[in-house]
């Protein structure tokens, strides 16, 4: 059995792929305004040159960022493993294998410079693995969902603790 976990809020994504989509069809209403405006010529082919490669700049930018950004964890019990996994358009491209026996805690503390951000841990014998950051309703789901598959200890750590440290 094989248990998949997306380490980002979905909204991240969402909001990701509406602004893509959102700039593709501002700069289509922008080509098309542009090209109303001149209409003897057309628009020139620099113009559309620019746009195009701008597009495939930006598009290729979408896709670096969400292969580095939204990883996700997966958890297979029988092989007694867990992978830390990048994704593209929902593929798993790379996989970063663990034993399910080095971890040891998943920790959610809050983030020092955003104190409306929580970030999720996994710790154990030298490991020491940053799952995500969301706000604390996702922080303490997706803890409570690794702990019970890893059967592991979730410990929250509240900001007054970590400033004592």
């Amino acid at each position: 059995m094989m248990n998949t976990y997306p380490l980002y809020p979905e909204k991240h994504r969402k909001m990701c792929a509406y602004v893509m989509v959102g700039t593709v069809i501002f700069m289509l209403v922008f080509t098309l305004i542009f090209s109303y405006l001149t209409p003897l010529r057309g628009i020139p082919s620099e113009v559309i040159h620019k746009l195009v490669s701008f597009s495939f700049f930006f598009f290729g930018f979408y896709l670096c960022f969400s292969f580095f950004v939204f990883k996700t964890l997966v958890i297979e019990k029988e092989k007694r493993k867990f992978y830390v996994c990048r994704t593209l358009m929902g593929k798993i491209i790379f996989k970063k294998p663990y034993k399910l026996k080095s971890a040891k805690a998943v920790i959610v503390s809050p983030n020092p410079k955003i104190k409306s951000l929580y970030k999720v841990t996994l710790e154990g014998k030298r490991l020491k693995l940053f799952l995500g950051k969301g706000t604390v309703e996702f922080a303490e789901e997706l803890g409570m969902k690794v702990c019970d598959d890893l059967g592991v200890s979730l410990q929250k750590v509240s900001s007054k603790k970590k400033s004592s440290k």
